[in-house]
């Protein structure tokens, strides 16, 4: 059992499989970042410029939106992910 406050990230590679979660009482934090290209998971927000380094100059001047892992449940996404999968 985890005792405690957490957060992780697992990659199980027999099961192509990224597992992720946080606590419920948010002391640790757990962030996602997506857009038409990339999902990114992390416990500290990134850059502006870390996100945007290979995109467009407009993309300097919008905010990226991170959102919090919610602690109610411990996600997977199976890999490679098939698009109609998503639909």
């Amino acid at each position: 059992t985890v005792q405690g406050p957490f957060s992780f990230i697992y990659w199980h590679e027999k099961l192509q499989t990224l597992f992720f979660s946080r606590d419920i009482w948010g002391r640790r934090s757990l962030l996602y970042y997506s857009d038409s290209t990339k999902l990114i998971i992390s416990s500290v927000p990134l850059l502006d410029h870390e996100l945007t380094c290979s995109a467009s100059a407009t993309a300097f001047i919008e905010k990226p939106k991170w959102g919090e892992v919610d602690p109610r449940f411990v996600y997977s996404i199976k890999f490679p992910i098939n698009i109609t999968d998503i639909n």
